[in-house]
């Protein structure tokens, strides 16, 4: 069962319904707080630790969610700010740390989430470098 509203529901009628049909009832009328949480949606996603300058971030930038949504990314040099990247984006040598937010269509049920993986990008090869 994916659908994580559906499971909370049964359990609800089978608490708020069990203690009836077995013959409990209080003599004293009990007001209780139910507090919903939001489900959090799993992220999926496998990324290389290492690219080569020159290196778009498509192969990097491919998380996926379990729930409809889209995802924003962003790159952290060491010791740095966060900036936001693209599919497109080039990153200079160095050692950064990705991060994937997803934000889920269903926002009444699910809560956005967010993993992060570092990566490396290595000095482009003499021969890479000719070719440019």
């Amino acid at each position: 069962m994916r659908d994580g509203s559906k499971l909370f529901r049964y359990i609800f009628l089978a608490l708020l319904v069990l203690p009836i049909a077995i013959g409990y009832a209080s003599t004293r009328p009990d007001i209780s707080t139910l507090t919903a949480v939001k489900a959090m949606p799993g992220i999926k996603w496998s990324v290389a630790t290492q690219i080569s300058d020159g290196t778009a971030l498509a192969s990097v930038l491919n998380a996926s969610g379990g729930v409809a949504g889209s995802f924003s990314y962003t790159a952290a040099p060491l010791g740095g700010t966060a900036v936001p990247v693209t599919a497109n984006t080039l990153l200079a040598d160095g050692d950064y740390t990705i991060t994937a937010i997803f934000t889920p269509l269903d926002k009444a049920h699910y809560g956005a989430v967010t993993a992060t993986v570092p990566l490396t990008v290595n000095p482009a090869a003499e021969d890479d470098l000719a070719s440019r």
